[in-house]
C-alpha cells in the first residue's frame, strides 16, 4: 500500500513536528474561516476543536464541497484529515491529523474481534472481509482505508452486551501483516491488517462464554 512506503524527510517532519502539524490545522481554520464564521478554536496534540454560530456550524457540516477541498489539499499518502462532531455541544466538530506511518506488529497465536450476531453466516462462509465494518466503526475511528480490527488482550475488547459474538482469530494459520492500531498507539493492545481472514482461520464463540474462559477476572 502506498502510503507504508518510507517518509522522505519533509513529509516525516510535517506529520511528526506538533509545530507544522499546528500550522497545517491553522491553514484548515483560515480556509473554513473564509466562507463560516469560527467564534472559537482551540488545537493541541494534532487535533482541533472549532465552535461555530449554531447556524454556520449547521451549514459547514453539510457542505460536502467544502470538506472536500478541505481534505484534497491538505491530505497526502502520510496524513489523513479526519472530522467528528461527537464532542460536547452542538455547534462544535472535531478535525483531526492522524499519521498514516503504520507500525508492524507481531502477534501471538490468538487475537479476537468483535462481531455482531446477525453477521455470523456471512463470517462463516467468507471470513472477515478487510473494510466491511467500516460503517460501524469507519467514522469514529477515522479510516478511510480497509482494515479488519482485532485486540491481543482478551480484557480489552470493547461492545461488550449479548447481541455480539466474539471470533477467535488464529494468526499462525495466515500470512497476514499486523500493524499498530493508530488510534491505540504505544498501547500495543489493539492491531490491524488489510489482508482478508478466511473462515479456516477463524473460532467463533459467543461473549457470554468469552468471559468465562478468556477474560481474566
Amino acid at each position: 500500500m502506498r502510503y507504508l512506503t518510507l517518509f522522505d524527510n519533509y513529509i516525516t517532519e510535517v506529520v511528526n513536528n506538533p509545530v507544522n502539524v499546528r500550522y497545517v490545522l491553522t491553514a484548515i481554520k483560515d480556509l473554513i474561516a473564509k466562507k463560516y464564521k469560527i467564534e472559537n478554536f482551540d488545537i493541541r496534540n494534532g487535533l482541533m476543536t472549532i465552535q461555530f454560530n449554531i447556524v454556520d456550524f449547521s451549514l459547514y457540516f453539510n457542505d460536502k464541497a467544502l470538506l472536500n477541498k478541505i481534505k484534497s489539499k491538505f491530505n497526502n499518502p502520510h496524513r489523513t484529515i479526519t472530522f467528528n462532531n461527537y464532542v460536547s455541544g452542538r455547534n462544535k466538530v472535531e478535525i483531526m491529523i492522524k499519521d498514516l506511518y503504520l507500525k508492524r506488529v507481531k502477534p501471538p497465536q490468538f487475537v479476537y474481534h468483535v462481531a455482531d450476531k446477525s453477521n455470523y453466516s456471512s463470517i462463516k462462509k467468507n471470513g472477515l472481509i478487510a473494510g466491511a465494518n467500516v460503517q460501524e466503526y469507519g467514522h469514529y475511528y477515522g479510516y478511510d482505508k480497509p482494515f479488519v480490527f482485532a485486540t491481543i488482550n482478551s480484557n480489552r475488547l470493547f461492545l461488550n452486551n449479548d447481541d455480539l459474538d466474539v471470533w477467535i482469530i488464529d494468526t499462525t494459520l495466515i500470512d497476514n501483516k499486523w500493524y499498530e492500531d493508530l488510534n491505540y498507539e504505544g498501547k500495543k493492545n489493539h492491531i490491524i491488517t488489510d489482508k482478508d481472514i478466511p473462515a479456516s482461520a477463524l473460532k467463533r464463540i459467543s461473549m457470554q462464554m468469552f468471559d468465562k474462559k478468556y477474560r481474566n477476572k
